[in-house]
């Protein structure tokens, strides 16, 4: 990207079912400047609440950019699969994977939410980002880029004014 300062513009349209459906998709198109190029993208996310405890969703991301004065372009496909699971009314835990063709990295992410009381949550969360293709560089890239084990205990609370 060349140096420099950048304003971006674009116009984008959505859809989405009503939340209360047990199947809703939703479909965004959006169209606009992306630094000194052009891009057109649309990203698709279907989700199923299977029961009360399940819900299942994926979502696919197509991004062409385009560089005209530069002619380079390039396309970035994200895929994402993700899982929420309601145990009782004070726990419950999702799980996300999901693939970038921009970076060749799969990366995945698995939370524990515990929610005791209202205002009171404390999560414990594993990520994870791996390289898909390894062995398209030299030296040949390790397996992980990085992972973190996560502990967050949050509580909100209110002024007496």
């Amino acid at each position: 990207m060349p140096v420099g300062s950048y304003w971006f513009t674009d116009a984008g349209l959505n859809y989405r079912a009503p939340g209360g459906a047990l199947f809703r998709p939703s479909l965004t198109l959006t169209a606009g400047q992306f630094y000194d190029g052009t891009r057109i993208s649309g990203t698709f996310t279907p989700a199923w609440s299977v029961s009360r405890h399940l819900t299942l969703s994926g979502t696919y991301g197509y991004n062409p950019v385009r560089y005209k004065e530069r002619d380079q372009e390039f396309t970035s496909h994200l895929t994402r699969a993700r899982i929420d699971l309601t145990f009782t009314t004070v726990t419950s835990a999702s799980a996300f994977a999901q693939y970038n063709t921009a970076d060749d990295v799969v990366g995945w992410n698995v939370r524990f939410r515990y929610n005791p009381s209202e205002g009171t949550d404390f999560y414990l969360v594993w990520d994870e980002a791996l390289n898909a293709d390894r062995f398209d560089r030299f030296p040949v890239a390790p397996l992980s880029q990085g992972r973190r084990l996560l502990v967050k205990y949050a509580k909100t609370f209110t002024l007496g004014f």
